[in-house]
């Protein structure tokens, strides 16, 4: 009698079941009902894909004892429900599972859950509180982005990857226990986390992705850990609070605007195994005041130190050959720049807008100069290698402190407007080989003020510079009178040389452009007289 009974309300039981959802072979297929509280059945295993989709009343769920999984999207746009009961046998929860469950607050699984699937509770605005299980092996990418109210976790130590996205936007997370096996760090994994202040990574992490920890506004300190041999791009990008990294010495790569726009970043020492730096690496970072180049780097990205306005000292080093586009561009502190030997290529814009640049050194081998590499800077004085091939239009344009010029070989081709703007040059030294030097002058906008020398007279102007010496012996001294003498009677015999009187004004300007780029001796010490010497 009492099983009939039992059976009989087995049966109503299901028959009510049956109007609210529909069960199969122990999976909930799809529930209609509309219910703000329901319990599943304990002969239920699995909930199926989408089961409880968009159910907008349900509040509070219970699983039945027997259920192992949660298919992707099973509870996905339940806006209302604020609380679910897992039972001990669940074992994974599928991708989108709880996605954009706004009202969830609380979640904590049973011990045996080993994976959560990609995006299981993203966007659950108001969930706080997250214990997950201490056998879990699989944290989806996304997982729980976008939990902008979660304030902390603790990952278990089976995990050794945090996947793509997984924190981006938890923009209260505070605290995160990182398992001592991790091993990488995905794309933007903690992107947008603003509340981080520290975290500390184990040594055996070998991979940081992409923006893993882009626009975390308080991240005040990192240390990268030491088998890590990339910086992904944008890792760091936006960190503005960041004030302290440190960077192992195996790291070979910096990518793409890794540290772009950390306004606070004062130090920045770079590992000695360094190749690589990308694009817009340190692109804004205003605090640099000094940059030095381990001696293996041999390639630097565009606009890689661009608008660092704190910089002052950069020392490049051997072995680098080519500086590209805007690498330097408006680092308004930079004073003085020596190139390497190495250098044969200074790209568009290298040093554009750094105005209290007033010295740079240019190697014997350089052998081009983009358009505008150096506009608006304050060089007083340019000596171009002899045998450097081209320089871009404008490329020293607006250099309004520049005074003296030393220019390349004729068959150099110089862009135009090169010297536009540049009001105060006054002495410009030409090729002997220099045709239609009136045309060329208009198309290099040279200031129609600029007295005209040519390198024989700057060949002159050296010998000038080391007989003004007081340290010469009489029999150098007598070898000086000989050959400035022969080297007039040329000039004078070409009709290069019209009159002393310009040659004796721009003698000391010629010969501090010939020293700053270690061509010339040191600058007079004494008044030189032109007549004295000359036959």
């Amino acid at each position: 009698m009492e099983k009939k009974k039992t059976s009989a309300k087995r049966t109503d039981t299901n028959r009510e079941l049956a109007h609210v959802c529909e069960i199969r072979n122990g999976e909930l297929i799809r529930y209609y009902g509309d219910e703000t509280e329901f319990t599943v059945p304990d002969d239920v295993t699995t909930i199926a894909y989408d089961a409880f989709r968009n159910c907008r009343k349900l509040t509070e769920i219970t699983l039945g004892k027997r259920v192992t999984s949660i298919h992707s999207g099973a509870f996905q746009g339940c806006r209302k429900l604020r609380r679910i009961t897992f039972p001990a046998s669940l074992r994974e929860i599928g991708e989108e599972a709880f996605d954009g469950c706004t009202a969830l607050t609380n979640v904590i699984l049973p011990r045996a859950v080993y994976t959560i699937g990609d995006h299981a509770f993203r966007d659950c605005d108001n969930l706080k509180r997250v214990v997950l299980s201490s056998d879990l092996k699989s944290l989806g990418q996304g997982a729980f982005s976008g939990c902008e109210s979660l304030e902390e976790m603790i990952l278990p130590e089976g995990l050794t990857a945090i996947h793509a996205k997984t924190f981006f936007k938890c923009r209260s997370l505070r605290s995160l226990q990182i398992p001592t096996g991790l091993q990488t760090v995905g794309s933007f994994a903690f992107a947008q986390c603003d509340s981080v202040e520290t975290l500390e990574l184990p040594d055996c992490v070998t991979y940081l992705g992409r923006g893993a920890f882009s626009e975390c506004r308080s991240l005040s300190r990192f240390r990268v850990p030491a088998s890590t041999r990339f910086l992904g791009n944008y890792a760091f990008s936006c960190c503005e609070a960041l004030e302290e990294i440190e960077i192992p010495e195996t790291v070979t790569v910096i990518g793409n605007y890794t540290f772009c726009a950390c306004k606070s970043l004062e130090n920045i020492c770079l590992p000695a195994a360094l190749e690589v730096i990308g694009q817009g690496a340190f692109l804004g970072c205003g605090n640099i005041r000094e940059v030095v180049l381990p001696s293996g780097v041999t390639s630097i990205g565009k606009q890689a130190f661009a608008f660092a306005v704190g910089l002052s000292s950069v020392t490049l080093n051997q072995g680098l050959v080519t500086l590209e586009e805007g690498t330097f561009t408006g680092c308004r502190s930079l004073e003085s720049i020596r190139l390497p030997d190495s250098m044969t290529t200074v790209g568009e814009k290298a040093f554009h807008g750094c105005v209290s640049l007033r010295s740079v050194y240019l190697p014997r081998g350089l052998q081009s100069i983009g358009e505008r590499a150096f506009e608006s800077c304050s060089l007083k004085s340019i000596s171009f290698p002899y045998r450097m091939s081209r320089i871009g239009e404008r490329a020293f344009a607006n250099c309004t402190e520049l005074e003296t010029v030393i220019m390349p070989e004729a068959r150099s081709r110089i862009g135009a407007g090169v010297f536009a703007g540049c009001r105060s040059l006054s002495v410009l030294v030409v090729p002997e080989g220099l045709f239609l030097l009136r045309r060329k002058k208009d198309r290099w906008k040279v200031p129609e003020s600029t007295q005209i020398i040519y390198r024989a007279e700057l060949e002159l102007s050296q010998l000038f510079a080391e007989w003004s010496s007081t340290d010469l012996t009489p029999e150098r001294r007598a070898e000086l009178r000989k050959d400035i003498r022969e080297r007039i009677a040329v000039l004078k015999k070409r009709n290069r040389l019209q009159s002393m009187e310009p040659l004796r004004e721009n003698l000391h300007k010629v010969a501090r452009a010939v020293e700053e780029q270690t061509i010339a001796a040191q600058e007079p010490t004494v008044e030189t007289d032109v007549d004295e010497i000359q036959p």
